[in-house]
C-alpha cells in the first residue's frame, strides 16, 4: 500500500521540488499512522470556520476515485467545492 501511496504521489510533488531532498518534507504526511498524525497550532489559526465542512465534502469525492491523477483531483475538488 505504502509503495503505491508513494507511486502516486511523486508526479504531484514532482513540481514543487527544486531537489529530490526536499521529497521527505513534502510526502512524509502520506505515511504517518492516523494516531501519531499532529496538527501544528500555526497550521490551525489559518483554518476558517468552514473547514471540517470543506474536508468533509473533499473525503466524500475523493474516497471512491481510483484515477488519483491531478487533472482528476483538480476536476472532481473545484466541482463539488464550488458548489
Amino acid at each position: 500500500r505504502q509503495l503505491e501511496v508513494l507511486r502516486q504521489a511523486v508526479p504531484l510533488v514532482q513540481t514543487r521540488m527544486n531537489l529530490l531532498s526536499e521529497a521527505p518534507d513534502l510526502m512524509s504526511f502520506l505515511f504517518v499512522d492516523e494516531d501519531k498524525f499532529e496538527l501544528h497550532e500555526d497550521g490551525l489559526k489559518t483554518l476558517r470556520e468552514t473547514a471540517p465542512e470543506v474536508l468533509r465534502a473533499s473525503i466524500e469525492v475523493l474516497e471512491p476515485l481510483d484515477d488519483f491523477t491531478t487533472d482528476t483531483l483538480q476536476t472532481v475538488l473545484k466541482t463539488k467545492l464550488v458548489e
